[in-house]
């Protein structure tokens, strides 16, 4: 995709920064594209769905957080999703300008999931936290800590589970 084709696409002022592999867009920033919804989650998705092959997004599953409102922008986040698990510190972030209905940037952090291979074996939920117990020294053994299954972005991802001590540990204390 050539300079003028981005501009064609999202206006003169449009700019694109590309993956470091040159395959797929990171930001696209310097727009004014109006996005059609009643909420900024819909008006996100209804941009991100028809920009989906440009931006390289056609399979991937998004899940909105609530929108964040400052006085100058309004924040829409979606964390990337594989059947139903987060794709840890993975996401789309498209910002708004203060009505929330003109698109201004969008920032992609995606995981390639191509090479994502199920484990051969699942120490559960239990066994996750018997690993976090050993682990952080001084976790509490009678709050239940919340367990989560997640997808590690690396090469390749690999699934793995976040296991969050209870609130009495200090903040940030996680396996």
């Amino acid at each position: 995709t050539s300079t003028d084709d981005v501009k064609r696409m999202f206006g003169n002022k449009a700019r694109v920064t590309w993956h470091r592999t040159g395959d797929r867009v990171r930001m696209l920033a310097g727009l004014d594209a109006v996005a059609d919804g009643a909420q900024p989650a819909e008006r996100a998705r209804q941009f991100l769905d028809r920009h989906a092959a440009f931006l390289g997004l056609p399979s991937h599953d998004l899940m909105a957080d609530a929108p964040v409102v400052s006085r100058s922008n309004v924040r829409v986040r979606l964390q990337q999703m594989h059947q139903g698990v987060v794709v840890f510190g993975r996401d789309v972030v498209v910002r708004f300008d203060a009505t929330g209905t003109r698109v201004r940037s969008v920032t992609l952090n995606i995981a390639d999931l191509k090479d994502l291979r199920s484990p051969a074996t699942d120490i559960g939920t239990e066994g996750a936290v018997a690993t976090a117990r050993a682990h952080l020294k001084g976790m509490p053994t009678d709050a239940a800590p919340r367990v989560s299954k997640v997808i590690l972005p690396g090469a390749p991802p690999v699934f793995a589970y976040r296991v969050v001590a209870p609130s009495v540990m200090p903040m940030g204390r996680q396996a």
